[in-house]
């Protein structure tokens, strides 16, 4: 997919002068919001404004950021754009929101996994069924982008083996992990 799209969408647009003078200056109509991460992202990746760092600016942006990129008011521009290089998803009659929806739960999984928080739950009914949605959804999601990605990620997901080694109390625990596999 990224060999087709020409990367100079993302900074070469009128959010920002020609000039670039290290103030990202917002052209009147535009996203603030966008000007923002694509400015932040300008800093983090180098001292100078070059063609040279382009890729480095793309890396630097945020998952929100691309998240963003698919709320309702950028259906029009971002989304038609974006649509047409999803092969495994330009179905007719799809909605954007099944796919901002599965973004949003992926980057909400992400933030958890990236801030240590727990992903843990009471029961281990509840936690196969937490873990069963969240593989699922990244699932969908890789298939969505790369279907050849989603494969390699199924084939080297250590998901399904760590859940059984977790720490449980009982013998009982132990065997229904082993009977209630995440695929």
């Amino acid at each position: 997919m990224s060999a087709e799209i020409n990367t100079d969408w993302i900074v070469d647009i009128p959010y920002y002068d020609r000039k670039f003078s290290g103030r990202g200056r917002v052209s009147k109509g535009h996203d603030p919001k966008y000007t923002r991460n694509v400015h932040k992202a300008i800093r983090r990746s180098g001292p100078a404004y070059s063609n040279a760092i382009k890729g480095r600016i793309i890396a630097e942006l945020s998952f929100d950021h691309w998240r963003f990129l698919l709320t309702p008011s950028k259906e029009p521009t971002a989304w038609m754009y974006l649509k047409r290089h999803l092969p495994d998803y330009s179905i007719p009659g799809k909605p954007r929101q099944d796919f901002e929806d599965t973004v949003e739960y992926v980057r909400r999984l992400r933030n958890r996994l990236a801030h240590h928080e727990p992903i843990t739950r009471e029961t281990l009914s509840e936690e196969h069924q937490y873990l069963k949605e969240a593989t699922q959804e990244l699932n969908q999601l890789a298939q969505w982008l790369d279907a050849d990605a989603a494969r390699w990620i199924q084939s080297n997901s250590r998901v399904q083996s760590l859940w059984r080694k977790r720490p449980v109390a009982t013998l009982k625990e132990r065997i229904w992990l082993w009977q209630h596999p995440l695929s």
